[in-house]
């Protein structure tokens, strides 16, 4: 029991997390300014990559926050993190105080549990 009651604030800690992250990129000036910063780096369809980051987060975010698609929302979440962490934070010290990938790994492991162990008796998973 102690186990399920653990994984549910997980999944609504990590799952808001991505949510808050994924509905800031519906606002104009963020969307543009990510598309910018993917256009410097050469990325092919900046326009598109940042739909579907942003698509990524609040779909993945949302189906770990209810416990629903066993292994869908956490793979969407751990790809979108895999992205970051190889575009901005690889090169940089890891402590996130210095931009680092030490947050991004703690949310990619954390995916990783979710996907292997599953949800937990509170996710809508079990109840369906």
């Amino acid at each position: 029991m102690a186990l399920d009651y653990t994984l549910l604030l997980l999944r609504l800690l990590i799952g808001m997390t991505f949510v808050l992250h994924g509905l800031d990129k519906f606002d104009t000036n963020a969307a543009e300014g990510m598309e910018k910063w993917f256009i410097l780096l050469k990325l092919p369809f900046p326009g598109l990559l940042v739909k579907l980051a942003r698509n990524f987060e609040v779909i993945g975010g949302i189906a770990v926050v209810l416990g629903f698609g066993q292994w869908a929302g956490p793979v969407m979440l751990i790809a979108v993190m895999l992205v970051a962490t190889k575009l901005a934070h690889w090169k940089l010290d890891p402590r996130v105080t210095n931009g680092g990938w030490e947050f991004n790994a703690l949310l990619i492991a954390v995916n990783v549990l979710f996907w292997v162990q599953g949800f937990g008796a509170y996710a809508l998973d079990g109840w369906l």
